[in-house]
């Protein structure tokens, strides 16, 4: 397991660098979707902004929280930071975006399969879910750490059903677009992550989802808004 001021100098630089291209991100996708023509990309486009506005906003207030600003790597190791706190303070920011992330990903699919968009009752089924996953963790977090390893299952079986859901609905199909199938499995171990720094200590955690964020919400968001530009141009070609 990292140590000393490794584990620091990865804590500071990951908040750094998240919290810089999630303002980088935003700042793409918002100009794109004022550019774009087509509306169901800018609308993908207009929230993945938000993820971005959202995700920024909370990283602003846990690096104000650790003065990550003013720290000495070596004072990182101070009981004066309360590293729990910021990692249960990360469900507000989860409890937002996650579902936006979601519909994007939704959005995605349908533009690529040629359908129909999700109905709002497959929408709130996958939304159940998702909160129920959030749920699960946040009572392990918070409430119910004595059973940490029961609500840690329940919040994978939970995370499991609703990939198996959107799943069944545009990857386990008879004629399954290929494109989806790369971004669907990338979604799935990209989250599953999550899943598994949950159960390590707080400082690593930390680290652990600040990387993970990088990914899921600016790579992602980054990796969308060529995707899907991309795709228009290409669409406008052969039309």
């Amino acid at each position: 397991m990292l140590e000393g001021n490794l584990q620091n100098i990865l804590l500071k630089v990951s908040f750094y660098v998240t919290f810089a291209f999630l303002v980088t991100t935003g700042t793409i996708t918002f100009i794109e979707s004022i550019s774009t023509q087509n509306p169901l990309v800018r609308h993908a486009l207009n929230l993945e902004t938000c993820i971005s506005i959202v995700a920024a906003y909370f990283y602003g207030k846990f690096m104000k929280k650790l003065k990550i600003d003013e720290t000495d790597l070596t004072t990182l190791n101070n009981e004066e930071f309360d590293f729990k706190d910021i990692n249960q303070n990360r469900y507000m920011d989860w409890a937002i975006t996650t579902p936006l992330m979601l519909l994007v990903l939704l959005i995605v699919f349908g533009i690529n399969a040629n359908g129909p968009m999700p109905s709002g009752k497959f929408f709130g089924l996958v939304l159940l879910l998702n909160y129920l996953m959030l749920l699960c963790g946040f009572a392990s977090d918070v409430y119910y750490s004595q059973y940490n390893g029961t609500t840690h299952l329940l919040g994978f079986i939970f995370y499991a059903l609703m990939y198996g859901v959107i799943g069944h609905k545009y990857i386990f199909v008879a004629n399954p677009v290929r494109d989806n199938n790369i971004i669907y499995y990338a979604f799935v171990i990209m989250w599953a992550f999550y899943g598994v720094f949950h159960g390590m200590g707080e400082k690593v955690k930390n680290i652990g989802y600040n990387i993970l964020d990088l990914f899921a919400k600016c790579f992602v968001g980054i990796f969308f808004w060529a995707y899907l530009t991309k795709a228009m141009r290409l669409l406008g070609n052969t039309a």
